[in-house]
């Protein structure tokens, strides 16, 4: 029988997407998955016990493996966002390796790529320099449907920012959320009553101003600590206010106003290529010129956003289980 190895990334930092996806593909091939999770952190990583009482629910779902002595797999599944080549060289040794998404240095040695989220060319760090071979860079399969889509979505396009959702993933570790309360409640383009705020597994414990605190003291507010399975609460909201990622395609694909707020200059550079409405920077000037109009076009925003959801589900747990 088949056996894929799914390997998140558990660095801090990364948030909490490839951990969640990869939680989500074991749920659905069964018996034959498992998720590799070592007891032990790597100085940057979380570690077994915190990742336990961030997502217990998940982890109760799942086949975990802490350690591979001696395990062959038919297909290891790579979920790093970057993989060193030396890295993938020690995946290599337990199977095949696809890699999801991939960023670093792995991308050129793969032997299979999977891209769901669109790519652009990403600067490289000072002193690293990407080797290449004759497969080059190009996945070998590309389907923004493989995303794990909501099943609610709704019948009305929004016309007001009735109901704002704003969520920055598990971690929130720019204090994205914070920015943007600052832009839109404190400035009184929205109103607290409004908004509706939703802190990820991973975000309390970061100890960081992104999480309750700061923003529990703006009366009105309402707060939500981590929701189980949030994309199918997202179709009863008119805005959800996110950055580029995941989450803002499943609110597209949910029929609701998409808008961007990033923490760095590439999230913007992926924001703009895919044709997303953002606020730019969340360090940038430019967030509070923007707002204004952003947050009187909502009907307009939410007729873009739909046209940027993918065009269909694609099954990638079926396409991982034929793969392998």
């Amino acid at each position: 029988m088949s056996s894929i190895l799914l390997v998140p990334s558990r660095a801090r930092g990364n948030g909490s997407g490839h951990l969640m996806r990869c939680f989500d593909l074991a749920k659905r091939l069964g018996a034959i998955a498992a998720v590799y999770l070592p007891y032990s952190a790597e100085k940057g990583e979380r570690g077994y016990a915190e990742l336990q009482l961030a997502f217990p629910n998940d982890l109760g779902a799942v086949r975990v493996l802490p350690s591979l002595e001696g395990m062959r797999f038919s297909l290891v599944v790579l979920d790093k966002r970057e993989t060193s080549l030396e890295e993938l060289r020690f995946w290599e040794a337990y199977g095949p390796v696809a890699a999801l998404d991939e960023g670093g240095e792995a991308r050129a040695f793969a032997s299979y790529l999977i891209d769901i989220l669109p790519r652009v060319a990403r600067p490289r760090a000072a002193g690293r320099a990407f080797r290449t071979d004759a497969r080059g860079s190009a996945a070998n399969k590309t389907a923004l449907g493989f995303l794990s889509l909501p099943l609610k979505r709704r019948q009305v396009t929004p016309r007001r920012a009735e109901r704002v959702l704003v969520s920055f993933g598990g971690e929130d570790s720019a204090g994205l959320t914070e920015r943007f309360l600052a832009l839109a409640v404190d400035t009184g383009r929205l109103t607290a009553k409004a908004v509706t705020v939703v802190s990820g597994a991973l975000t309390a414990q970061n100890g960081h101003a992104g999480g309750s605190g700061a923003i529990g003291k703006r009366g009105g507010i309402t707060m939500l600590g981590p929701v189980q399975d949030l994309k199918e609460k997202l179709h009863g909201f008119d805005l959800v206010v996110t950055q580029f990622g995941i989450t803002a395609y499943e609110a597209a694909w949910a029929g609701c106003a998409v808008l961007l707020l990033n923490p760095s200059p590439y999230h913007e550079k992926l924001s703009k290529a895919a044709g997303f409405p953002t606020l730019g920077r969340a360090d940038g000037v430019s967030a509070a010129k923007k707002n204004d109009t952003a947050l009187n076009s909502i009907g307009e925003l939410a007729q873009r956003c739909t046209l940027l959801a993918p065009d269909k589900r694609d099954d990638l747990a079926a396409f991982l289980k034929n793969l392998a």
